[in-house]
């Protein structure tokens, strides 16, 4: 009997310890793991905080003039008369005029034959295409391409073709394709 009650005791707490302490434990050493990542996560936090702050100090050091110069290069709408006119500023700038101007269209989204610009969506923007002739000799259409890509507005010229003009040796039509492209409007 005096040995009885010591195995008894023993027995119990051996069940405790399997019944109910080691899963406790398990669950405190699991419940530790996940504080850890949300302490990770804490921190990670406050350095994305740390870096937007840093990012709105250089923000807010961007000049009036320079984002008027962000906004012709990447605009946030596609202004379709502005960049007819700055594409004939720099065919002027060399001694040509564009004709024959035509921006792509398509048929609206209502399908009810309403028109619309050609648009094509890459995901954050948008482009259009549009085509237009120049006549002239070579090296100035040359200088115009230079400066049509140095130019502030990012432009790709998709397409361009020549063709002689009869009984001229000199000049030639080109007819030339551009695409350009616009920031779409975030969605809150």
């Amino acid at each position: 009997m005096q040995y009885l009650l010591p195995i008894i005791l023993i027995g119990l707490s051996g069940a405790l310890f399997l019944f109910w302490i080691d899963p406790t434990y398990d669950k405190v050493k699991d419940l530790q793991t996940e504080f850890a990542s949300f302490d990770e996560a804490r921190a990670k936090t406050a350095e994305i905080r740390e870096f937007r702050k840093q990012i709105n100090q250089k923000y807010q050091t961007i000049t009036q003039a320079n984002f008027k110069k962000l906004e012709k290069v990447l605009p946030s709408h596609i202004d379709n008369i502005q960049l007819i006119l700055d594409v004939n500023t720099i065919a002027d700038n060399n001694g040509m005029t564009i004709r024959d101007i035509r921006i792509n269209k398509r048929e609206g989204a209502s399908g009810a034959g309403r028109e619309t610009i050609q648009t094509e969506s890459e995901g954050l923007y948008d482009t259009v295409e549009f085509s237009f002739s120049v006549v002239s000799n070579y090296e100035n259409f040359k200088k115009f391409l230079d400066a049509l890509a140095s130019s502030l507005r990012v432009v790709d010229v998709t397409s361009v073709s020549i063709s002689n003009i009869s009984g001229e040796t000199e000049f030639y039509r080109y007819d030339v394709g551009i695409k350009t492209y616009w920031l779409e409007a975030e969605e809150e």
